[in-house]
Order: C-alpha cells, then structure tokens, then sequence
C-alpha cells in the first residue's frame, strides 16, 4: 500500500493505493492519528484501492467515529466500484459520509468550516 498526502488549511487528502488490509493498518492509522491531533479533517481517496479486508473497514468506521468526536470530518471519496461494493455489504454508507469526488468533499469541509 502507498499514501500519497495532499494538505490543505483545514484537511488532508489520503490517497491511498493498493491492498488496505491488516498487514498495513499500523501505517495507514500513523497517518489518520497524525492529522485528528493535529485537528485536520480527512479525505481518504479509495479510487485506487484494490482490496480492502474487514480490519480495515473496522479502522475505518473507528476513525469516523474518533473524528466526529472531535468535531472533524472523515470522508470517503472516490470510493471505486469493487470497494463500494464491500462497503454495501457491510452498511458503511449509512455510517460514513461518502462523497463521489475529493473535490466535493473538499468543498463540504471548507462549507462546514465556514
């Protein structure tokens, strides 16, 4: 798995890419702990993901939950068709916020922010 980040003001952009399971997990939460203490909203960008197994989905809906907690938004964006498809099957669209773009996530953050 790789994360690319991209920072803004108010949030981060993770991109992540290839297989988030729990063999990478430790390195995929360093990165959602570094950015809720430092008080940045998160963007995970799934559109490259190629497997995702439930340890990840429970990190996932744990994050959502920790950000909320502090009054940040934890968005799934760009979430790719076989990713979505697990995330039907296991209900996290009625537990996250999803968005189809990073762009549209960007702008409900910088919308709630205001």
């Amino acid at each position: 798995m790789k994360i690319t980040v991209k920072e803004q003001d108010s949030y981060a952009v993770l991109e992540i890419e290839g297989s988030l399971s729990v063999d990478n997990r430790n390195y995929f939460e360093k990165y959602l702990n570094q950015y809720c203490e430092s008080g940045k909203s998160v963007i995970i960008d799934l559109s490259r993901v190629t497997y995702i197994d439930s340890a990840s989905l429970g990190a996932i809906l744990l994050y959502h939950a920790l950000y909320q907690k502090n009054n940040l938004y934890f968005i799934a964006a760009n979430v790719n068709d076989s990713i979505y498809q697990m995330f039907i099957l296991t209900g996290m669209p009625k537990k996250i916020k999803m968005m189809n773009t990073v762009v549209d996530a960007a702008d409900f953050i910088i919308k709630g922010d205001e």
